[in-house]
């Protein structure tokens, strides 16, 4: 099958292009280590629209919910890969290849430790 966008990265921005594209009527695969990224970790969020205050994983409960809301397809895994071949890009993964018109890597960040004691 080929997709019309995989989004690499299930982290905020990933899950936002993934519904935006999706009520655009794109075939969209979501590729990611897991779901929700750094905000997972991230206690009390004040500065995300819409919301007064909310804690990362009620954020992303909401945002799970209407990827699924909207038949999104997710795949848990590692991106090995992105090639470009032809006119379609081929993204790799420790599990199989999938094929896409376009691809947007939003891959997020993961936090580096400074070996500081009590880190």
């Amino acid at each position: 099958m080929t997709y019309d966008l995989i989004i690499v990265g299930a982290g905020p921005s990933g899950m936002t292009a993934g519904v935006f594209a999706a009520r655009k009527g794109l075939k969209t695969l979501i590729i990611s280590e897991d779901l929700g990224g750094q905000v997972n970790w991230t206690s009390d969020i004040e500065n995300y629209m819409g919301f007064q205050e909310i804690d990362g994983q009620a954020l992303m409960e909401k945002f799970e919910a209407q990827v699924k809301e909207l038949h999104l397809e997710e795949q848990l895994t590692t991106v090995t890969s992105i090639q470009k071949e032809g006119e379609l890009f081929k993204v790799a993964t420790i599990k199989q290849e999938y094929l896409s018109k376009a691809v947007i890597v939003s891959s997020g960040k993961k936090p580096r430790t400074l070996n500081a004691s009590g880190e």
